[in-house]
């Protein structure tokens, strides 16, 4: 899980007007070398000086800046022979924007990097998954942008390369591959709301994963689960309950049994992502008791992801070398680092904080309660709407910056009208 962003990756870096005054001046050096003695070499590390210039002054949301200093370092490139070399910098320029949320200059370099590389014969896996790799990445720029068609090209043209290389010589590699990017297809033709396509490419991937585990006896469970979630999806969409309800059901089995197998980071997240999928399905289908119980279960699944250690891993580094140690930086953030961990379990962690698991089940108990006439179970709840309301007093005294008052006022109402019930089925009973 990676944890910071590109705003810590700056506090990682902080970059000041000194030490871009510091990168231009290497500039000039480098220029001044390159031209006495022109080179690979030597143009390499002009273009690499400017390529630091650039992150720079991308890092000091100098867009402008950046992007003369980016397209000065594409043009030193342009005069080296060495191809492998010009599709790194261009992969890490595009990388670099899309760090920056610039999806259409980013797009722009990770173009030119599957150019570029697509006039190498593409004859070994290895090959191939690069070049795979930069298709998705451009793919999912262009997605970002809306240029669908484009995208649904790209991910066309890395399908039919792995599928041609497997079918010539059957290799693992290939396979997933294969299963990888019409994965990837169907989701880009879902932005299309070309629903049918998509599903016929999900089953697809389904039937080469399944192919992959009896043929070669690889593990890929987690894919299918994927899968089945984005069918789910499209069918729920569609407002066939009941269909995607079979898909998230099938998706949470064998997210429960990764996550009994492994117990990691990874599956557990799955399995809670998974518990949201089916639990608010069921909730849309007013199956209550069963959504409630999908809720605690993804309560516990979230407890047992607080408990670990969290797998936190140092940003990539493009051109600029972070200088601090990184693990430094960890070790004195490790008391705080449980609570990121809660803050960063999904892609959208306003949907997967802990306290509001612990809300949203209160919630249901409550509404049990009261359209079952259950007086008992409003003990219940309140026991739920208190550990929400622990979690996130412990979570605004950690993060003040958080600024989650109205979440910590909603959430004493809430306690507060349970009190008020609970009084009144006292007098009740008197």
């Amino acid at each position: 899980m990676i944890l910071y962003a590109r705003e810590d990756f700056m506090s990682l870096h902080s970059i000041t007007h000194e030490d871009v005054a510091e990168l231009l001046k290497k500039i000039i050096i480098a220029r001044t070398q390159a031209t006495e003695e022109k080179n690979d070499e030597t143009l390499t590390q002009l273009a690499k000086k400017q390529a630091e210039t650039a992150e720079a002054y991308l890092l000091t949301d100098d867009i402008e800046q950046s992007r003369h200093y980016f397209t000065y370092s594409s043009e030193t490139l342009e005069q080296i022979s060495d191809l492998c070399v010009k599709v790194d910098f261009y992969e890490r320029i595009g990388k670099a924007f899309t760090r920056a949320g610039k999806f259409s200059d980013a797009s722009g370099y990770f173009l030119k990097a599957v150019t570029a590389y697509e006039t190498v014969p593409q004859d070994t896996p290895e090959r191939r998954n690069e070049l795979a790799l930069l298709y998705k990445f451009c793919a999912s720029a262009m997605l970002k942008t809306r240029h669908i068609d484009d995208a649904v090209a790209l991910l066309t043209k890395r399908r039919d390369m792995l599928k041609n290389a497997y079918k010539e010589a059957v290799i693992l590699s290939d396979l997933l591959g294969w299963a990888d990017a019409l994965y990837d297809l169907g989701s880009a033709y879902s932005h299309y709301e070309a629903f049918d396509a998509a599903l016929k490419l999900y089953d697809e991937a389904i039937s080469l994963y399944n192919t992959a585990e009896r043929d070669f006896k690889a593990d890929s469970r987690r894919e299918i689960a994927n899968c089945l979630i984005s069918i789910g999806g499209i069918y729920e969409l569609n407002k066939d309950y009941q269909s995607a309800l079979e898909q998230f059901e099938k998706a949470l089995e064998i997210n429960r049994r990764l996550a009994i197998r492994d117990g990691d980071e990874s599956s557990l997240k799955h399995l809670s992502a998974s518990c949201t999928h089916t639990a608010e399905l069921y909730e849309m289908m007013e199956r209550l008791v069963d959504a409630l119980a999908l809720f605690r279960e993804k309560a516990d699944v979230n407890l047992r992801l607080s408990k670990l250690k969290p797998v936190i891993e140092a940003p990539e580094i493009l051109f600029l070398v972070p200088s601090e140690n990184f693990a430094q930086r960890l070790e004195r953030l490790e008391s705080k680092l449980p609570w990121y961990s809660l803050l960063f379990e999904m892609d959208n962690p306003g949907h997967d904080k802990l306290y509001i698991t612990y809300y949203t089940m209160g919630r249901f108990t409550e509404e049990l309660a009261r359209k079952n006439n259950r007086p008992e179970l409003y003990d219940e709840s309140l026991k739920l709407f208190e550990a929400s309301e622990s979690i996130l007093n412990t979570l605004t005294e950690e993060f003040s910056d958080l600024k989650l008052d109205a979440q910590l006022r909603e959430i004493k109402s809430a306690v507060k009208r349970i009190h008020s019930y609970i009084n009144q089925k006292g007098e009740f009973e008197e």
